[in-house]
């Protein structure tokens, strides 16, 4: 269709030429045989002297035939060059668009249910090879978070089918006794009791990782008073397996959601309750650097092994199941943790404290005291 168009647009300003220069500026002859221009409606003599022309009409016929034969002509070439131009055109694109199709043929055999196949390199074009590398690097995002979700599904679900399977055993041994004593109904009970709690922690912690996905983060946080208080929320549970804690505080201001953030760092501060020995001794410092706020919080528990320190923020990773279980949770606390740092714009990162334990560092950016003077 383009040839088409571009030899149609030529032929038109061609033959409009031809009309322009030489029908207007058509010659007649003379009577003695002397060609004769016409221009401006004036007779011009192609010779000195004055001459009589005795027929117009004789080049007009003339004009008339070889016009008409340029025309002929013209449509002729324009024919003979157009198909066999098309059909050139046809398999040049034919062959260099042959990557494209099987490209496209590829993409089309990728299962939805096996991500694990790639796209061949492309050696025709840089172009079509940078797709193909581009829709490489998509596939792999896509099963990563594929993997991911399956692995959280599996793991909620196997999460909320042990508490019940647990309630069921010890409901059927019930019912097995027949007149169970007072002893055992009050054993039972608390079983239940116990994994109702459980299940209703976890269906509280995939709530909460829902909510992560979008919340305000316009509240000015004072992160020293914000510690103060979750330690004083905390003092019953340390006075438990007699646990001393030192806060060393600087004053430190950073945006974001006041009560996410305090649930990321309480949460951190239960962990370090819960897995700590009794007697043991918990240390949370705040620093103010030039950009951000630090939170460190350090405590001389039972650490974590540096094989699962890469892991401890995937939600239902725990490093020991057995343990894990009796302690209580469900290995959502350190990914919740990271998620709501993460929207806070900061990051969390762990390291073995020297010569047990475990050291959780949060850095969020703080805010600057331009921003603070320029709030109500």
């Amino acid at each position: 269709m383009t040839m088409i168009c571009v030899c149609i647009i030529l032929s038109y300003f061609i033959l409009e030429n031809v009309n322009l220069w030489i029908v207007t500026n058509e010659p007649v002859i003379s009577s003695d045989g002397t060609e004769i221009i016409r221009e401006n409606n004036e007779d011009i003599a192609l010779n000195d002297g004055d001459m009589n022309i005795s027929s117009e009409s004789t080049g007009r016929e003339y004009l008339a035939l070889n016009q008409t034969k340029f025309l002929r002509t013209c449509m002729m070439i324009v024919l003979c060059i157009l198909f066999p131009g098309i059909l050139i055109v046809y398999f040049i694109m034919g062959f260099a668009l042959k990557p494209v199709y099987k490209l496209k043929k590829d993409i089309a055999d990728i299962n939805g249910n096996d991500l694990t196949q790639r796209i061949d390199s492309i050696s025709n074009g840089v172009e079509l090879n940078s797709l193909a590398v581009s829709f490489n690097q998509l596939l792999e995002r896509i099963e990563e978070v594929l993997e991911r979700e399956k692995s959280f599904t599996a793991g909620a679900s196997h999460e909320l089918k042990t508490p019940l399977a647990v309630i069921k055993a010890n409901l059927e041994v019930l019912y097995m006794s027949g007149e169970p004593t007072k002893e055992e109904l009050e054993e039972t009970m608390e079983v239940v009791d116990k994994q109702i709690n459980r299940m209703i922690k976890l269906v509280d912690d995939l709530f909460a990782m829902y909510e992560l996905r979008g919340y305000d983060l316009s509240d000015v946080i004072c992160v020293d008073k914000m510690i103060n208080e979750i330690v004083s929320e905390q003092k019953e549970s340390m006075m438990k397996k007699n646990i001393s804690i030192h806060v060393s505080n600087q004053q430190c201001m950073v945006k974001g959601n006041s009560i996410m953030f305090k649930h990321a760092v309480s949460n951190l501060l239960q962990n370090a309750i819960k897995f700590n020995y009794d007697y043991g001794k918990i240390d949370i410092i705040v620093e103010e650097h030039t950009n951000d706020c630090v939170i460190k919080v350090i405590d001389e528990g039972i650490g974590i092994n540096s094989n699962a320190a890469e892991h401890i923020f995937e939600a239902f990773y725990r490093e020991d199941k057995s343990r894990s279980r009796k302690i209580g949770g469900a290995g959502l606390g350190l990914s919740i943790v990271k998620n709501i740092v993460e929207q806070h714009g900061g990051n969390i990162t762990y390291q073995p404290n020297n010569p047990k334990g475990s050291v959780f560092i949060v850095s969020i950016p703080k805010l600057s005291d331009h921003s603070l003077e320029l709030r109500p």
